[in-house]
């Protein structure tokens, strides 16, 4: 049987504290819950390379199951936070300021980004022992599939350092704005 395991650099990143998605509930409910999506084949059509190296699986229905996604929907008078762009960074996209109180909205669809051992071997950022490892996920406040953030949209057509060179349709565009215009990205550090 294949085995996966949980990658440090998904502790590190996917903290309830830090401003990506997160799972409150135990590394093994994690994974049973990986073993059986990809059991069912339920890989998504984001995979990078579905092939052999990279994988993700998607996580349907899991409202309720601990999953927490790093976007908040905007109310009137939320702080928003804005920066400068940082070394490697030319565009930003805006962030929600973390205050006390502010939660991270529940997830409704997670995809988990898994990595082979070889391709984990390849950096030396194997965890574990295992074939499998999670390095990542994704989690949404919507089911099905999310609209590109309009800055990454923009990085990627115009073929900016950090994009990957598409062209997306009018009606592509036109959701992105759509759908980002009442959300934002949750910043991972606090303010005062």
């Amino acid at each position: 049987m294949t085995t996966i395991g949980i990658n440090a650099h998904h502790h590190r990143a996917h903290s309830p504290e830090g401003g990506l998605a997160h799972f409150t509930g135990r590394d093994e409910v994690l994974l049973r819950l990986v073993r059986e999506a990809v059991d069912a084949g339920a890989f998504s059509e984001d995979a990078t390379d579905a092939g052999s190296a990279r994988r993700c699986v998607r996580l349907l229905g899991v409202r309720g199951v601990g999953f927490y996604c790093g976007i908040v929907d905007l109310v009137d008078g939320m702080m928003l936070r804005a920066r400068p762009a940082r070394d490697g960074e030319r565009f930003m996209q805006p962030r929600v300021a973390r205050w006390p109180g502010l939660t991270k909205a529940p997830a409704v669809c997670v995809d988990v980004y898994l990595y082979s051992a070889a391709a984990l071997a390849e950096g030396d950022e194997a965890s574990t022992d295992c074939d499998w490892e999670v390095v990542g996920m994704s989690a949404r406040p919507v089911d099905g599939r999310e609209p590109t953030h309009p800055i990454s949209m923009m990085r990627n057509q115009l073929g900016h350092d950090g994009g990957t060179r598409i062209t997306y349709s009018s009606e592509e565009w036109a959701a992105a704005v759509e759908y980002w215009s009442t959300r934002a990205l949750l910043d991972a550090e606090e303010w005062a």
